[in-house]
């Protein structure tokens, strides 16, 4: 690691990032920049959801819901009673 470059760079490179941070002033704008954070870094931003096989029945769907990398208690939780619906929802 080049660390004298960094330094000489200082946040310059991340400016941009920092500006749109700074714009964030209703809940959509914070939507969107969370959602820009999850499709550049592929990390989920503060919650993530997905669907996954269930892996006791790998015949249904399950929803994991994990806390953004904060390294929380229980980081994925499986949400038993929407297996059905998510299993319904994928199908249609």
């Amino acid at each position: 690691m080049d660390e004298k470059r960094l330094t000489d760079l200082g946040v310059g490179p991340l400016r941009a990032e920092f500006d749109r941070i700074a714009a964030i002033d209703n809940p959509q704008a914070l939507a969107q920049a969370l959602a820009r954070f999850q499709l550049m870094t592929m990390e989920a931003a503060l919650v993530g959801i997905e669907v996954g096989t269930d892996p006791e029945d790998r015949s249904r769907y399950t929803i994991y819901a994990g806390d953004g990398d904060l390294h929380m208690a229980g980081t994925i939780t499986s949400i038993r009673s929407l297996s059905g619906s998510a299993r319904a929802t994928s199908r249609s």
